[in-house]
């Protein structure tokens, strides 16, 4: 999908979409940035999202950027998955990241590092790995309760906009 600069609308973002979504009818899957980097563009995923879906496409929203700088309703949302990161906006220990994938997916997603124990449920495929150092994980939770301590997003947009 081409991005024009300047971008006068999010309109314009969503157009670019439906264009792309017109002229390549045979897409399964869009991958959407929900902030850009390094440019830091906020798409509109709340208008793409369903347009992708009208036309029968699944979307996964790379939302590296997103945890710590936008309010998060993973639900709400409605992409069929979303990623992103915590260690950068909600102060998590690198590697820490969250993964949702929508309960209509959950049977079709499992782990690259596999265990030999055989886990029904989406959660327990991904942390039953064997050997793995758990520190970052258990950090999450920590680094939310943080980020809320101080003030959440409103607390972070006056301290950067003082910068």
């Amino acid at each position: 999908m081409a991005i024009n600069l300047p971008i006068l609308s999010k309109q314009q973002l969503v157009d670019s979409l439906l264009e792309m979504l017109n002229c390549h009818r045979g897409i399964k899957l869009a991958i959407l940035d929900h902030i850009t980097g390094p440019s830091g563009i906020l798409f509109p995923i709340e208008d793409m999202i369903p347009l992708c879906h009208q036309r029968g496409v699944m979307v996964m929203v790379d939302g590296a950027h997103a945890p710590g700088q936008v309010e998060l309703n993973l639900e709400e949302i409605g992409a069929d998955f979303y990623f992103g990161n915590l260690h950068k906006w909600c102060y998590s220990a690198r590697g820490c990241s969250i993964l949702y994938v929508n309960p209509k997916h959950s049977d079709k997603v499992n782990p690259l590092v596999t265990s030999k124990v055989e886990c029904p449920r989406l959660r327990n495929r991904f942390l039953m790995q064997g050997s793995k150092d758990y520190t970052a994980l258990c950090s999450s939770s920590a680094a939310v309760e943080f980020l809320q301590d101080i003030g959440g997003l409103v607390s972070m947009s006056i301290g950067l906009s003082c910068i």
